[in-house]
């Protein structure tokens, strides 16, 4: 764990930054791109005998509508995989009502734990995934929070905090040189906002430590 106790995500902080979302090892190149491996939109398809695709998402973050907007696109992003998550949850309470296997469970009692990614690396994986590592980052366990809770009708989103962090610190808690711009980092992390405003940290709750006071 880093200094900053579980800021797993990183954005360029440069105008029209970018953040590189679930790639795999080898696969970026640097310069705020990345390795255009695959057709059919970036997917990464392994081979039949596997049911699981790797997507390399690429999210561009404009820095021409405000503070509050720059995050947007990547609270989509958490949106899409709240989906995703969601359909997982449904599909398991209907198996286990035709006795076809047990429900996905509750993450607080699943047995997960937080785990930072190592710097550089943002590995986004649905809830199953998840489960069978044992272990998630704050924007894989916010978004498997998020969905379990919308499946029991409580209509919670994910809410992002941010902290900017300059180089040379970067560069001492292990990010490479190549992602770290000269105006440093903004770290992401990725929290749940029920409907009444009360915010939850899924991340804090299962073992991510200190104590950052930091914008929403």
């Amino acid at each position: 764990m880093s200094k900053l106790d579980g800021w797993g995500g990183y954005v360029h902080n440069n105008a029209r930054s970018s953040v590189l979302v679930g790639y795999e090892r080898g696969s970026y190149q640097g310069g705020g791109g990345f390795h255009p491996f695959a057709a059919l939109g970036g997917a990464l398809f392994p081979p039949r005998k596997s049911s699981m695709i790797t997507p390399l998402l690429h999210i561009t973050l404009p820095d021409d509508d405000g503070e509050d907007r720059h995050f947007a696109p990547i609270v989509l992003a958490l949106e899409a995989m709240i989906s995703v998550n969601l359909w997982h949850i449904r599909r398991s309470l209907r198996r286990a009502q035709q006795g076809l296997g047990n429900p996905i469970s509750p993450l607080y009692m699943s047995g997960v734990r937080y785990k930072e990614d190592d710097p550089g690396r943002e590995d986004w994986r649905d809830c199953l995934e998840i489960l069978k590592r044992g272990y998630g980052d704050c924007d894989n366990l916010c978004a498997w929070r998020a969905a379990e809770l919308r499946a029991a009708g409580i209509n919670a989103e994910p809410v992002i905090k941010w902290q900017h962090i300059p180089r040379e610190l970067a560069l001492q808690l292990g990010y490479p040189s190549r992602i770290v711009p000269p105006g440093g980092l903004s770290m992401v992390h990725v929290l749940v906002r029920m409907p009444n405003g009360s915010i939850e940290d899924p991340s804090k709750l299962l073992g991510m430590g200190g104590g950052y006071n930091n914008r929403m």
